[in-house]
């Protein structure tokens, strides 16, 4: 590897890492903001019969599933983010996979947030309420997986070729 790609491979990671601190830190300060605004206290109504802000505290995963083993969950999450890693590597390594490693560093800073929660709170803290739907509470980390996904899905449909894809998978 030459010393010019090199150096592009280590400020791809940098940027990365750096848009992945953002984001959880982001995810971390309105958790703080939760914690510290709403727990104990009755919702926070932002669009009347549409959206409000409600503390709670979830020791499961998506719709509550898992409740009660948090531990197990923040290990899944390790998994999955170390295996996301290593992808993202892959990603980072060819330029044609930028846009996925974008959506790729959405979503592991989404799982980052919600493993931290899990691993030193013991649940992870949602707050942000759909009353309009009766949608289950989720937080900004939530947001992060549920976009970074629905952008990596619609690259792997509208934007990769076949033989984008197809080169890929060779490497």
């Amino acid at each position: 590897m030459s010393a010019g790609k090199k150096r592009a491979g280590l400020l791809s990671w940098f940027l990365t890492l750096c848009a992945m601190a953002c984001m959880f830190l982001l995810d971390q300060g309105c958790k703080y903001l939760a914690i510290s605004k709403l727990r104990g206290k009755p919702p926070v109504r932002i669009i009347s019969g549409i959206l409000e802000l409600d503390y709670v505290e979830n020791t499961g995963m998506a719709f509550g599933l898992m409740t009660g083993r948090p531990f197990f969950l923040a290990a899944v999450s390790v998994v999955f983010i170390v295996a996301g890693l290593f992808i993202l590597n892959r990603f980072l390594a060819d330029r044609r996979m930028w846009p996925a490693a974008v959506c790729l560093t959405v979503i592991l800073a989404g799982a980052a947030g919600n493993m931290y929660d899990r691993i030193f709170r013991g649940m992870v803290i949602d707050y942000i309420s759909f009353v309009l739907i009766r949608f289950p509470v989720f937080n900004l980390a939530d947001c992060f997986v549920v976009v970074g996904t629905l952008m990596l899905c619609v690259l792997l449909l509208f934007y990769f070729s076949e033989e984008d894809l197809a080169g890929w998978k060779r490497n």
